[in-house]
């Protein structure tokens, strides 16, 4: 019983890096904001 327990804690856990992970490197590779539309009002910060 307990081990089943420490299973599901690992796999819910090993399920939420991931998913950081995904978020984080979609975050940092997607294509940089279009400058010439004045209606965003959004001011990004480039991070090389």
């Amino acid at each position: 019983m307990r081990y089943s327990i420490m299973l599901q804690l690992v796999a819910i856990i090993t399920l939420i890096f991931l998913g950081n992970a995904a978020l984080f490197a979609w975050l940092q590779y997607r294509p940089a904001p279009n400058e010439n539309n004045p209606q965003s009002s959004i001011s990004y910060i480039s991070i090389c």
